[in-house]
């Protein structure tokens, strides 16, 4: 038995109890005694099997806030294994423990956002760290990876629509690219054009299935709320000339973090380039044109909506000042 199969064979034993408890749910014992037996697996399924969990993954390397949808499936898996009514017990967890866990849940991670924040600012006397870079980090620390890149960017998408209202601070190494950018247009056009397609085919679709039309109309707000989180987020999230990396940026949509080592070469320029040979920052191609190019000696990542990465060589971006941000790059990179 190989070390990893060794290692993962206790977690495995934790599955264990569903099948059981489904023929259980089947017998003639459980109709006997449906009121003790179903709060017997409700208790397994909510609470034992996500201690024990936890106290396999203690002393791991594992977050130990993987320990929440652990508990979340338990509710999930009683929810099919359970008769609809024998979900009493499971009725008051759902009503009372589990937004309880939701919440601090949601307040952990804020909590530990505000610390990375405040613990920054003080070490490097620098505010370079927004609630984008800091939630990204925090959710990395106590999340697996998949789970802590989806946090980000949920999260993040109602913060800047709803929560950040202010403008970004004025600062030396902070370049702009919404001012005079057609992207925060297209965008907008974009979310009204949404809103009134959304507004028309739930109309059409009511008579057709009143549940799919409201399906279509939740898919349709959700993404029109995606867009909005991310056009809010591009006047608070500009460019950074940092001190040995150059931070690249598209609200929270798309980054490029690139040392000054690994930079080619770097012109103020609008001209076309040939497809397939770079890539652009912004996903409105031509319809948000770029003044700066960007050439690097080897391929850097472009991070992207929850964790898609892609490989570049050439970046195209916009900036609102293009001669003040390469004449502040090309500095940096004459003294390194």
């Amino acid at each position: 038995m190989t070390l990893s199969l060794r290692r993962s064979l206790p977690f495995f034993f934790l599955l264990l109890p569903l099948p059981v408890f489904v023929i259980l749910v089947g017998s003639t014992e459980f109709l006997q005694r449906a009121d003790i037996l179903s709060l017997g697996i409700t208790v397994d399924l909510v609470f034992v099997i996500p201690v024990v969990y936890y106290l396999l993954i203690r002393n791991r390397k594992i977050p130990k806030t993987t320990v929440v949808p652990v508990f979340i499936l338990g509710v999930i898996c009683a929810t099919f294994i359970l008769p609809e009514g024998n979900q009493y017990y499971l009725s008051l967890v759902k009503t009372w423990l589990v937004p309880l866990v939701e919440f601090t849940a949601v307040g952990f991670v804020i909590f530990k956002v505000r610390q990375m924040i405040i613990r920054h600012r003080h070490n490097s006397n620098s505010a370079d760290l927004d609630f984008y870079s800091a939630l990204s980090q925090t959710c990395e620390a106590i999340f697996p990876s998949l789970a802590a890149k989806a946090v980000t960017m949920e999260v993040s998408i109602f913060y800047y629509g709803f929560f950040q209202w202010g403008k970004a601070t004025e600062k030396d190494n902070a370049f702009s690219y919404h001012r005079e950018s057609s992207a925060r247009i297209v965008l907008s056009i974009l979310i009204l054009l949404v809103v009134t397609e959304t507004l028309v085919f739930h109309i059409l679709v009511m008579n057709w299935s009143t549940t799919a039309a409201w399906i279509l109309t939740g898919v349709s707000a959700y993404s029109g709320l995606q867009v909005f989180g991310i056009v809010r987020s591009l006047a608070v999230r500009p460019h950074l000339v940092q001190r040995d990396s150059l931070d690249l940026r598209f609200g929270i949509l798309n980054q490029c973090v690139v040392n000054f080592d690994d930079l080619a070469t770097i012109e103020k320029s609008s001209c076309e380039l040939e497809e397939g040979t770079f890539n652009n920052l912004s996903p409105l191609g031509s319809m948000d044109p770029h003044n700066v190019i960007i050439k690097f000696k080897t391929e850097q990542t472009i991070s992207g909506l929850y964790g898609r990465e892609q490989k570049t060589a050439i970046l195209a971006i916009y900036v609102d000042r293009p001669n003040h941000f390469v004449a502040a790059v090309r500095g940096k990179m004459k003294n390194d």
